[in-house]
């Protein structure tokens, strides 16, 4: 038995019944027992207290029941939201739970980019004429949209990727010659692999680099104002490695609901980058206590 989707759940006490459920559908031998045992957790019955709401998952717990499950990062994150959802006593607790399930339920419903369309991800450029499409007073034509970005592209350029936008169907063009975005977000999944999503991102590193060199050089390049390069070099212990990468996909799951949710048209297209990677090599072996403190 498949297990159950977890991004159709608003409770996550009847997603915990049913996967339970579907667990001890394929292996008759499974238990409650087993399921904590597999969560590090103690109390044999705990899960099913959780289930019959007679208790409640803390923060710590709902890490431990979504290790058990084995939920991908975006899996747990949306489990972790439910979880918080129930717990909130506050109108405003409610309101920010609610709000950060909306926004991955929005997301998850973009077009995702998959086979010949990550072939986007290969000229930096098709995304970005995708958003400047978007922005007020934009024009469907090769000579302007070559004028807007940056760094420069031709004309030829231009007229190449508006012609792939439509041939792949993310933009239709009107019989007045108007060419529209179709769809309201066009997004890659949390984990894309293959050489298109490295060559995307080798693309766009180097473009943040040629900004801040051309800042650099030119003070009037761009105001202060327009532009924020952070960055934090941090020990990460291994307990947290996990939950650094959902808290990035969960700020670029807000900054989306933020745009997606705007009734203005856009005035200029951005690039927001966030990463992270290690600089070092493990200081402990697997497994060594001292390492995830």
């Amino acid at each position: 038995m498949a297990a159950p989707d977890i991004f159709t759940y608003l409770n996550y006490r009847t997603f915990l019944k049913d996967w339970f459920d579907a667990r001890k559908e394929d292996n008759p031998r499974y238990s409650h027992r087993v399921f904590m045992r597999q969560a590090r957790l103690k109390s044999p019955s705990a899960l099913n207290n959780v289930i019959r709401q007679r208790q409640q998952l803390t923060e710590r717990t709902a890490r431990a029941f979504s290790d058990a499950m084995k939920l991908t990062e975006e899996q747990r994150q949306f489990f972790l939201l439910l979880v918080r959802l129930d717990r909130a006593e506050l109108p405003d607790e409610k309101h920010t739970a609610s709000e950060a399930i909306r926004v991955i339920l929005r997301r998850r419903s973009a077009q995702h980019l998959q086979g010949d369309l990550l072939e986007l991800l290969n000229r930096w450029y098709y995304p970005a004429v995708i958003e400047l499409l978007r922005c007020e007073g934009a024009q469907a034509d090769p000579d302007w949209i070559a004028s807007k970005l940056w760094p420069p592209i031709t004309p030829t350029q231009a007229k190449e990727a508006l012609d792939a936008l439509v041939e792949l169907g993310l933009a239709e063009q009107l019989p007045d010659g108007r060419v529209l975005p179709n769809q309201e977000s066009l997004a890659t999944p949390p984990i894309v692999q293959g050489q298109s999503a490295y060559s995307y991102h080798h693309q766009m590193l180097e473009l943040a680099s040629k900004t801040l060199r051309e800042t650099d050089r030119d003070p009037d390049f761009l105001p202060p104002d327009r532009y924020w390069f952070g960055g934090l070099t941090i020990a990460v212990p291994r307990s947290l490695m996990g939950r650094l990468r959902g808290e990035i996909i969960e700020i670029q799951n807000r900054l989306m609901g933020v745009l997606d949710d705007s009734s203005t048209p856009g005035a200029q297209v951005y690039q927001c980058l966030l990463y992270y990677f290690p600089l070092s090599a493990p200081t402990a072996t697997e497994g060594d206590e001292q390492s995830t403190r």
